[in-house]
């Protein structure tokens, strides 16, 4: 069975107010894209490509270098992981810990967001061509830095972790060029 058309799944009038897709009430603080972005997002007659983690074969995932890479090769939207750091902060990051991604070890919770933003995020990035991107300045950047450089641009954001109550704090992120969602 194929799924119904965008027209039909309800997508955000004309006037910017939410039709929801489903039966399901609608927070009121829901951050709204163009109706065209989100028709092409929808859409089951176009292919989209989505920037998974930025394109992380590229850069060093999660980064607002690979953010702003994948804005630039023109994708139709970039996803993303998130996470709380120790000061409660919203942080651009897959993993529970910084080891992987990072030249750190630790725990992102046990950190804040000033100071995951010093860690060498491109630390083990490209292992096979001599760590190209070590030493450069590519930290684990803050939701609302990433937000705020990419704004032309649809994101999906993975919130990662099992505390509910970290929901609230990723979709009420402080970037003031976006419309207030109350």
């Amino acid at each position: 069975m194929r799924p119904a058309s965008t027209a039909s799944r309800r997508a955000p009038s004309e006037d910017g107010s939410v039709i929801p897709h489903s039966n399901a009430p609608v927070p009121s603080r829901c951050i709204l894209m163009p109706t065209p972005s989100l028709d092409r997002l929808l859409s089951f007659s176009t292919c989209v490509a989505i920037a998974h983690r930025g394109g992380s074969k590229l850069n060093p995932e999660n980064t607002l270098a690979a953010f702003a890479h994948a804005a630039a090769l023109g994708v139709d939207a970039i996803e993303c992981d998130v996470r709380l750091s120790k000061d409660g902060d919203v942080v651009v990051i897959h993993d529970e810990t910084v080891d992987r991604t990072t030249d750190r070890t630790g725990r992102v919770a046990d950190f804040t967001a000033r100071e995951l933003a010093t860690f060498d995020a491109g630390h083990h990035f490209g292992a096979e061509t001599g760590f190209p991107r070590r030493g450069l300045g590519i930290g684990v950047p803050p939701l609302r830095e990433v937000l705020a450089q990419c704004a032309a641009l649809p994101f999906v954001v993975e919130i990662k972790g099992d505390r509910v109550s970290d929901v609230d704090r990723v979709l009420d992120p402080p970037v003031p060029h976006l419309p207030s969602r109350d």
